[in-house]
């Protein structure tokens, strides 16, 4: 007569190896996970100042007078030059990011008053950060470019 023992689930081993492999995989990803936090809040901030200075253009032609966005304090601001009405407002987001001070103001044509391009940096830390151009023209151009 045999005697057939069914064993069932992990032993002591086994348990020590899969935890062991759980945090060195854990050790390798969590500080990645915060530099990818980081990247998420440059770029999404960068695409609201993207979206405020094209709102921004539109506005200038529509209403047919300029229109300025400055930037101080980490917020930018759209005003209406003839009377400095504040159309629209991106305030400042959480988690350190800091946006360069500039100033850029789009005439009744949507072509903007400066003679040379005019950048805003978005910085969070020491990742990476973007640089949203606005050319004499009066188009909107992001970069990636290394945070100081």
């Amino acid at each position: 007569m045999y005697l057939t023992t069914n064993n069932r689930g992990f032993t002591l081993v086994e348990l020590m190896i899969v935890i062991a492999l759980i945090a060195v995989i854990a050790g390798f990803a969590i500080p990645q996970f915060g530099r990818i936090i980081d990247n998420n809040r440059v770029v999404s901030t960068t695409n609201s100042i993207v979206g405020l200075l094209n709102y921004s253009r539109s506005e200038a032609v529509r209403r047919g007078e300029r229109v300025t966005v400055t930037s101080a304090a980490d917020t930018l601001t759209t005003t209406l030059a003839s009377n400095g009405n504040v159309i629209r407002q991106i305030e400042e987001s959480d988690g350190g990011l800091s946006i360069t001070a500039g100033a850029v103001t789009f005439r009744a044509n949507g072509l903007t008053t400066s003679a040379g391009n005019v950048a805003f940096n978005v910085c969070a830390g020491v990742s990476d950060g973007r640089t949203i151009t606005v050319t004499p023209g009066g188009r909107v151009d992001t970069t990636d470019f290394n945070c100081p």
